[in-house]
C-alpha cells in the first residue's frame, strides 16, 4: 500500500480567508534572495573608491616636490611617473623634456603631457 494513498485523491484545499497568489508572483517564491542585503552595492562603491584620485598628504606632496626639483636639475634621467588619468591610475616610463611650473605640467620627450596635480609618485630609474 502506498504511503499517501489515503489522501492522494482528496480535493485541494482552498482558503476561504485568503485569495490565491497570482501565477506571475508565484515564481518569485523560488527566486534567489540576497542573504547579505546591500553587499553588491558595497562592492560597487568599493570599486569606485579604488578608481578615485587620491589626495596626497602633506609629507607625500613635500617628497614629490623634492623629487621634481631633483629632476629639474638633471633632465637626462629616466623616470617612472604614476598619475591619475580619467578614471584610474597609470604609470608611464620616459625622459622628461620640460617641467612647466606655471601651467603645472611635465612634458616628456615622447610628447606626453602629465599634469603635476595628478601625479601620485615619481621614481628615478
Amino acid at each position: 500500500m502506498n504511503k499517501y494513498s489515503d489522501i492522494i485523491d482528496l480535493p485541494r484545499h482552498i482558503s476561504k480567508n485568503h485569495l490565491s497568489m497570482p501565477i506571475e508572483k508565484r515564481a518569485s517564491i523560488f527566486a534567489p534572495f540576497a542573504a547579505l542585503t546591500g553587499f553588491s552595492d558595497m562592492i560597487k562603491n568599493d570599486e569606485l573608491e579604488k578608481n578615485m584620485m587620491i589626495n596626497l598628504e602633506y609629507d607625500a606632496l613635500a617628497l614629490l616636490d623634492i623629487k621634481l626639483n631633483e629632476i629639474k636639475n638633471n633632465l637626462n634621467k629616466e623616470v617612472i611617473i604614476t598619475y591619475y588619468d580619467e578614471d584610474n591610475y597609470k604609470s608611464i616610463k620616459g625622459f622628461i623634456k620640460k617641467i612647466d611650473d606655471i601651467e603645472r605640467k611635465i612634458i616628456l620627450k615622447d610628447k606626453n603631457i602629465i599634469y603635476i596635480d595628478y601625479i601620485k609618485d615619481i621614481k628615478l630609474v
